[in-house]
Parts: structure tokens; sequence; C-alpha cells
């Protein structure tokens, strides 16, 4: 099966609403990549909307209500952190696209942790460290031009941290502390690197 026949079969299952298929990122990011973007929204195509119906409809139902389906969100969490960077370190792409696309990605395919999270067990605590967590992943996201960091930077101001004020900011407390901790990893580790260079260099 190629990758095309591959991606239209896993549309057909969606559309018929088989349970959890799997989202592939690199099929989504080729959808979003078809989408026009007119007048600042998106211009759904077919297969964006089935994917949207189908996740409304899989968490509308409750049937994702097991600890073991928790796996499931998990994966639409990695997928869309993965497509969100993706769309902003295309620097071929217009910030702008790539913020109304990546607004898609918000909306319908990242869970919301109250819902993804409402049959665990210690469901409140569970919440706030995987909202954590993963806004933790895209505040790290590495990017080239200081305009191209600037207009991020204000589109996870609006569609991402002004969504957690002012009733879960000890969410976005938990993100600063996960942040200052992998920054001092990693600058631990870069000094790590330049002394152990420092010592192997002939004098």
């Amino acid at each position: 099966m190629s990758v095309d026949e591959k991606r239209v079969s896993l549309h057909v299952l969606r559309a018929r609403c088989f349970f959890c298929i799997p989202i592939d990122a690199d099929d989504v990011c080729f959808y979003l990549r078809h989408a026009a973007v007119q007048n600042g929204a998106l211009k759904e195509t077919a297969e964006l909307r089935t994917l949207r119906q189908y996740l409304a409809r899989l968490n509308s139902t409750d049937v994702l209500c097991t600890p073991s389906d928790l796996a499931y969100q998990e994966s639409l969490w990695r997928v869309a952190t993965l497509l969100i960077a993706r769309l902003w370190m295309d620097e071929a792409m217009p910030a702008v696209e790539a913020a109304v696309r990546s607004d898609w990605v918000v909306a319908h395919l990242l869970p919301d942790p109250e819902l993804a999270m409402r049959f665990a067990t210690d469901a409140p605590a569970r919440m706030a460290e995987v909202a954590a967590a993963k806004l933790c992943a895209s505040l790290l996201l590495p990017l080239g031009h200081a305009k191209r960091r600037e207009a991020y930077a204000v589109w996870m101001a609006r569609a991402r941290l002004s969504t957690l004020l002012p009733g879960n900011s000890h969410v976005l407390d938990l993100a600063a502390e996960q942040v200052a901790q992998s920054l001092t990893r990693r600058i631990s580790e870069v000094a790590n690197e330049i002394r152990s260079k420092t010592r192997s260099d002939p004098a």
C-alpha cells in the first residue's frame, strides 16, 4: 500500500467512525499545507473536516473512558505538538499562515486536559501535570530568525497561555518550572561538553 493509499484508507475509516484510528502527523501536515488560508481563516479540506468531526464524536460519546484509552489521547498530544513545531519551523510558510494552521491544531486536535483526564485516577493533579508538560514542549521550540520567534511568541501568548488565565495559572507555574529545569540541564550539558573538549585539545 502506498502512502497516498494509506492516507485515503485512514480517511475512509474515520469518516465511517471506526474508533481510535491512528492520527499520523505526516498526514495531518499534508492536509494542513493543502488547506488554503483566506482572509485570516483556514479553508478546511474534506479530510480536515472529517478529522475534526471524528475527534469531536469520540470525545462527545465518552468512548475514551478507561486508563488504557489515555494512550490514544497521549498520541494526539504528541501529534499536535509535532505539527505546531513543523508549521512554525517551516520558514517558507508565512507566520500568519502558520498561526492560522496552528489555531486549527489547537482547536480540534490538541486534547483538552480536563476532557482527556476526566476518567483518570487523581484527575485534577494529572490534568495540571500533563497540560504543563505539553505546554513546556511548545515553549522550548527552537526557531532561527528573530521575527519568526517574535511571531511565535505572540501566537503562544494568545492561543496557549492566555487560555489558562486566570483559572489555571498553576499550570503556567508548573510549565515555568519545567522549562527552567530543562534549560538548567541543557546549560550543564553544554558546559560539560566544553570542559571535555578543552581537556581533550592538545596544549
